[in-house]
Parts: structure tokens; sequence; C-alpha cells
């Protein structure tokens, strides 16, 4: 019998942004972007089982869903885990698996419960530690080694500093394909906007519009033997269409703005740090002034690529999304002092906001009109928001 597998990365902003050191985001980011490509292609090879890319219907921003044999799932839903515990400390992975009887559109549905279900179970760590041992006095994680200041980190801030030494052009690289060096990636958040000429950054957020409608679309018109490839192709071109546009949003807005600064400076960073990218979302840290216009191009150029990637929906007769998908986004502005994790929930909170408006706006002539792109952002200058 097979079976359709899910998991879920939970809880991948509160990883990422629980410290405001910059060099640990971007590990933290990578060990994310990792879990779903990598790890998971290498934990399968390990178990003696082969990835096969037509069964891998979704393998990106911390989702996988893949058709798997009886063998494969009891080896993934018992092993995977331990593993991602032992790659990335502090990650924790949600994981579903629903038998494959025919509808694969009923049964990602199911999935999809299933996965909202395991959300609500407690998570022991990987770590249990004793009252007697030693802790990292910034993280509150047990001890495991010292760092260069010979102060204790836990075994998740060794690993999200390990990973962004091996590999500092690996989301970078998302948002500028012909980068070959990281001399110009901003490493510290002085980097980005130092203190004395630009003390403000941002947080943004941005999320895609009506993939459900979409996907509830995709299953009603693909008859069932084609919904496997159907579903495979869809995922590949949402994340294709939205690497395109933030790679246009990045030359056009970044990358002029580090000309300008490399001219005074030869020395001088990019005033950016990816942080998410795949599926339909992004989240990035970006120097203030430029946060606004990058957004606004990221969201145009979203609906221009994902209107040219979802040509395929033409083979299906799938109609309302000619025009592309839309999307919504928030930005948080902050000082680089203001602690990240609320930034990012901020960011997060606005991304809603702009959705809720969208979709509530009276002037829309059609239900099957798609909500339009929208934003809403915040300056915190207080403590309290």
């Amino acid at each position: 019998m097979k079976y359709l597998y899910g998991a879920r990365v939970q809880g991948i902003q509160r990883f990422i942004f629980q410290t405001n050191k910059l060099k640990e985001i971007a590990g933290a980011s990578q060990l994310v972007d990792a879990i779903c490509e990598e790890e998971f292609r290498s934990f399968c090879l390990s178990k003696g089982h082969t990835v096969a890319s037509d069964r891998m219907l979704q393998c990106a921003a911390g989702n996988i869903r893949y058709l798997a044999t009886e063998e494969e799932a009891k080896d993934i839903v018992f092993y995977f885990p331990q593993r991602i515990s032992q790659y990335a400390p502090g990650i924790t992975i949600n994981q579903a698996l629903v038998p494959l009887l025919g509808d694969l559109s009923q049964e990602l549905s199911l999935l999809e419960d299933q996965l909202e279900i395991q959300r609500n179970r407690i998570a022991l760590p990987f770590d249990q530690g004793l009252m007697g041992i030693a802790r990292a006095r910034r993280t509150g994680g047990l001890a495991y080694r010292f760092n260069k200041d010979r102060k204790f980190i836990d075994r998740g801030t060794h690993s999200k500093v390990e990973e962004q030494a091996s590999d500092q052009l690996r989301l970078f690289k998302k948002f500028k394909p012909d980068i070959n060096s990281s001399k110009n990636i901003p490493f510290d958040l002085q980097h980005i906007c130092p203190k004395q000429d630009q003390p403000w950054l941002a947080i943004l957020h941005a999320d895609g519009n009506s993939l459900s409608r979409l996907v509830r679309s995709l299953s009603r018109k693909v008859p069932v033997a084609q919904r496997p490839e159907a579903f495979r192709i869809f995922s590949r071109q949402l994340d294709a269409a939205t690497r395109a546009a933030a790679v246009v949003a990045f030359e056009q807005i970044v990358e002029p703005a580090w000309q300008e600064m490399h001219k005074n400076n030869p020395q001088a960073k990019y005033p950016f740090r990816p942080v998410v990218l795949g599926g339909d979302d992004l989240t990035v840290i970006i120097r203030a002034d430029l946060a606004f216009d990058f957004c606004r191009i990221f969201l145009a150029a979203f609906e221009q690529q994902t209107a040219v990637h979802f040509e395929f929906l033409n083979k299906y007769k799938v109609r309302g999304f000619q025009n592309g998908l839309t999307a919504c986004a928030g930005i948080s502005y902050i000082k680089y002092s203001y602690p990240f994790h609320y930034a990012i929930e901020l960011a997060e909170a606005l991304t809603k906001e702009a959705k809720d408006f969208s979709k509530a706006l009276p002037h829309k002539s059609n239900r099957e009109e798609l909500p339009p792109s929208s934003l809403s952002f915040y300056k915190v200058q207080s403590s309290y928001t």
C-alpha cells in the first residue's frame, strides 16, 4: 500500500529569530532551507530508499509532501524527526500519513487537517538537562561548548553558526544567482544599517493569496490519474515564480543601493539579508528606506511571474488565474536593537491584516475575482506595540 507523507517544520520564524545576531539568523535560515531539500533526500538514501522526483509533490519552505511506499513511510515517520533534532536542535517536525486510495485532492486535504492536529502535540526537546548542568546564559539552553569569547553556547546555536560558516551563499544565491563571493554579504546588523548613519531596518514578510482556491480548482479539473503530476508541477512553478519575483525586486532596489554605497566604500555590504524564500513565502531583513519599494516591486513581480509560470493551468482548463496570483505583505520598521522575535510576529500580523482587508473590499465585482495585492506596515517607536 502507498501513503501520502506530509511534514511541516513548526515555528520556523521563532527558530530563526530567537536571536538578534545576524550570523545565527542566517545559519538558522539555511538549516530550515536544507531540511526539505538535502536532508530529506540524504536521510532516505541512508535508509536505502531512493527519493523519486515524480513522487515528490512539495519540497520547499519547511514543507514536504511525498508519495511513499509502506516501508519508506515507516522509516521516515520513526526516524526522520530524530535526524532533524540532531541536525538542527530546536526544530520541531510535525508529521502525518494518509493512505492513498485514489482521490489525491481529498487525501491532501485530509493530510493538512492531520498536520494541524499534530501542531497541538507537545514535542520534547532533544537535549534533556539536569539541574546541575551548565547553561548558555544568552539562550538558556544546555551548554554544549565554548564560543570564541569563551562563553557557553547551546547545541542549536552551535549548529546555526556552523551552518552559516559552511555555506554563506546558499540563500543569497536565490536573490542574486550570479554571486560567487561572500565578501559583500552582511554578517552583522550594523553592516545592513550602520548605527551612526541609518539606525532603522525592516523585517518584511509576504505571503500569496488564494492558494487554497487554486488547489481546489486544480483538484476539480484534473483527472485522478494525472493529479500527482499536476500538483508536483504546481508546487515547482509556484516556487520558481516566487524566486523570480524576488530576483526582480533585488535587482531593481537592493543592487542599485549597494552600487551607490560601493562607490564611496569598496568594503560596503549589501543592505539586505534573506531569511525565507520558498513556496509563496518571503521573509527578508532590509535597510528601512529600501523596504517599501522592495515590497511594492516584489508584489507586482509576483503577479507577473505567477501569470507566466502558471500557463500550464491552461492544459487542465483551470480558469480565473490567467493574470497570476496576488500576494499580501507586512513590514515592521524597527531599530536594530529591537528584539527580532517581536518584529517578525508583528510583520506576520500585519500581513494577515493586509489579507483580511483585501478580502473584505466591497468593490469586488464577482466572487471569482482574486483579492488585490496589498501591504500593511508599522514603525515601532517604543517598547510597546
